[in-house]
């Protein structure tokens, strides 16, 4: 028995050394070009970790430095186009940014960024370089807000500039339209004529774009034709625009200022200073 197990056991002693010398060489040198295969495949699959947290940063820093880029330049050629409109307007002017919009469609309330340190009043016109915007409605410390001249309780006097015809505006809500309701069927109104300020509600000043005629309806049962007005104002666009301070505006800022402490309002913008 026991020579039998010496037999055998030297059997498999040779063939351990054989299998040692030459078939496992054999294999690794089957194997060798997938092992180069893989040592290649992690180098470049899967690459030093904080290496790559660097490139996700610095890719994140490049792509937020090209949309601050691109919004400076959006923001400067509004700002060029504000200084063009403000050139025309006959009032003292301030440039106010627009920081916030009421999150309810049917109050549509914006609030800006100056209030009554800066001798903003209820009542005062903002605008931008297409036309009228709103005015505002409540005036805080340091911020105002106003409602625009779409939303559905806002009203203001206006006139047909090709003929000269006046008649009351109103905020038709959601579509972000104007109606002017109550024009008599014998008023010549044409499509894309232009709707400006009367300066008669006491709150316009006279001349500023409101929009164009979009719709004609003629309601014969009533006696009227109710026109659809688009706003020409960048509405749903602009993020700067421009508080319009009127003569008697200005005398009750002046008045504000005294009640409240604030300093004297040097503060406007001469129309000739926009050059």
């Amino acid at each position: 028995m026991l020579m039998w197990l010496d037999k055998h056991r030297y059997t498999q002693g040779v063939l351990d050394d054989l299998f040692s010398a030459v078939v496992l060489p054999a294999l690794e040198m089957l194997d060798y070009p997938f092992d180069v295969g893989r040592k290649i495949s992690k180098k470049f699959s899967a690459p030093d970790k904080s290496k790559m947290d660097k490139l996700i940063e610095e890719n994140k820093r490049l792509k937020k430095k090209v949309l601050e880029l691109e919004l400076a330049g959006i923001e400067n050629k509004n700002y060029k186009r504000l200084l063009k409109a403000h050139k025309k307007v006959r009032e003292d002017v301030r440039l106010a940014e627009i920081y916030q919009i009421a999150r309810d469609p049917d109050t549509q309330l914006i609030k800006i960024n100056l209030g009554r340190k800066n001798c903003v009043i209820p009542g005062q016109p903002l605008i931008d370089a297409d036309g009228v915007i709103g005015q505002v409605i409540m005036a805080r410390t340091y911020t105002s807000t106003v409602r625009l001249i779409t939303d559905l309780s806002h009203k203001m006097h206006v006139q047909i500039r090709a003929t000269g015809y006046q008649t009351l505006a109103v905020g038709d809500g959601k579509s972000r339209l104007i109606k002017l309701p109550y024009v008599s069927l014998s008023a010549q109104v044409k499509l894309n004529d232009e709707v400006i300020t009367s300066g008669l509600d006491g709150v316009y000043p006279y001349g500023y774009m409101v929009g164009k005629v979009k719709k004609i309806n003629k309601l014969k049962e009533k006696g009227v034709q109710e026109i659809t007005v688009e706003p020409t104002a960048r509405i749903d666009h602009v993020r700067e625009a421009l508080l319009v301070w009127t003569e008697k505006m200005k005398a009750k800022a002046k008045k504000q200022t005294q009640i409240f402490g604030f300093k004297e309002c040097a503060y406007v913008a001469e129309a000739n200073d926009a050059g």
